[in-house]
C-alpha cells in the first residue's frame, strides 16, 4: 500500500483564482516512511494573493507577496514534484496509485489538480486515487460520542490529543495529521472502524461533501 500524506499552503481559497505556494508530503509504503518533502513555489502572473492568507501567516500583504516571489518558479517546482511521484508510482499502471491522505484533503487535491493543469498536465490522477480525509474520521468520533472536541480544526484536535503543531506550516500540519490518524488507530477499539459504521459516516459526511466539491472520495478504513 502506498500512501501520500499531503498538505498545502495557498494564496487563498479558490483554486481557480489563487495559487499553490507550498506542498508538503510524506511518502509511505507499507507503513514505512520512504520520503519527506517540502516544496515551495511562486505563483503564476494571473493568480491572486488574498490579504486574509497573508494575515494567517502573520504578515502584511506586501511581506507575503515578497516571500512568495522569493520561491522557485512554478515549473521547477512541478518538475521536482513529478520526479518524486515517478519514483514511487508507475503512472501507466492503473493499480499503482497513491492513496492521498490529509486533513480536509479535498481542498489540497483541488489546488494540486489546478497546479498540474497550469503546467499543461491533466494527468494528476495517473498518480493518485482513493483520498482519505482524517477530518471525516474526527467528525465520526464526535458524532458517535466517542470523544468531544471544541471544534474540528486541526489545531483543536492536536491540542486534544497533545500532538505538537506549528499551525499553517504544511510540513508540521501533515506530520500532525499522520500522528492523529495513527493515534486514533492505537487508542480506540477497532469496532469504531468497522465497515458498517465507516460506510455510514462516509456517506453522511464524506461522499456528499466531496461530490459538491467535485473531488474523488475513497474509503476511510484504508489508512
Amino acid at each position: 500500500m502506498k500512501k501520500l500524506w499531503l498538505d498545502t499552503e495557498t494564496t487563498g481559497l479558490d483554486a481557480n483564482k489563487h495559487g499553490l505556494i507550498e506542498v508538503a508530503g510524506i511518502v509511505e509504503v507499507n507503513f514505512e516512511v520512504k520520503e519527506v518533502f517540502h516544496i515551495k513555489m511562486s505563483i503564476m502572473d494571473n493568480q491572486a494573493i488574498d490579504a486574509a492568507a497573508a494575515s494567517i501567516q502573520g504578515l502584511t500583504l506586501e511581506q507575503f507577496t515578497e516571500r512568495i516571489h522569493s520561491y522557485q518558479a512554478p515549473l521547477q517546482a512541478y518538475r521536482e514534484l513529478k520526479w518524486i511521484f515517478d519514483k514511487y508510482i508507475d503512472c501507466y499502471d492503473k493499480s499503482d496509485k497513491f492513496i492521498v491522505t490529509g486533513y480536509n484533503i479535498g481542498f489540497d487535491i483541488g489546488f494540486l489538480e489546478a497546479f498540474f493543469k497550469n503546467m499543461s498536465d491533466k494527468y494528476l490522477y495517473s498518480y493518485i486515487s482513493s483520498p482519505v480525509d482524517i477530518l471525516h474520521i474526527v467528525r465520526y468520533l464526535s458524532l458517535m460520542g466517542i470523544i468531544e472536541f471544541e471544534d474540528h480544526k486541526l489545531e483543536t484536535v492536536c491540542k486534544t490529543f497533545a500532538i505538537p503543531l506549528e499551525a499553517h506550516n504544511p510540513m508540521s500540519d501533515i506530520c500532525a495529521t499522520r500522528e492523529i490518524a495513527y493515534y486514533i488507530l492505537r487508542q480506540f477499539n477497532e469496532d469504531v472502524f468497522c465497515v458498517e459504521n465507516l460506510a455510514k459516516i462516509e456517506s453522511d459526511l464524506g461522499v456528499k461533501k466531496d461530490k459538491e466539491a467535485g473531488s474523488q472520495q475513497g474509503t476511510l478504513w484504508n489508512i
